[in-house]
């Protein structure tokens, strides 16, 4: 183990942290709009072969930040797929239910 293996693996696992929260709001808003299945696809075989790649260094604090990484980037891609196939309620006069996040509800006394 080394100072760059340590920073190295310290960035992937912060990674990983932050697309967590991308997989929170995307629970949270239940669509996908603006992102990229198939770039969030590269990065996930990125990750799977960093997982490769880090142990044939003897890097194994960036082997275990790239580990958070994929599963993180996996979860994302799952939820993305999951919520782009889920077909909108359309109610019959063709209006559309939207879930709205928390922030948006408004609450009108009741």
């Amino acid at each position: 183990m080394s100072v760059p293996d340590l920073i190295n693996g310290a960035f992937e696992s912060l990674a990983g942290l932050m697309v967590l929260n991308h997989c929170r709001v995307l629970y949270a808003h239940k669509e996908t709009r603006g992102v990229s299945v198939a770039s969030t696809g590269f990065f996930v075989s990125w990750g799977f072969w960093n997982l490769y790649y880090y142990p044939s260094l003897r890097q194994p604090m960036s082997f275990y930040g790239g580990l958070v990484v994929v599963c993180a980037n996996a979860l994302y891609l799952g939820m993305m797929v999951v919520y782009r196939t889920r077909a909108p309620r359309v109610f019959p006069q063709g209006r559309v239910s939207i879930a709205l996040p928390d922030c948006l509800k408004r609450d009108h006394g009741q």
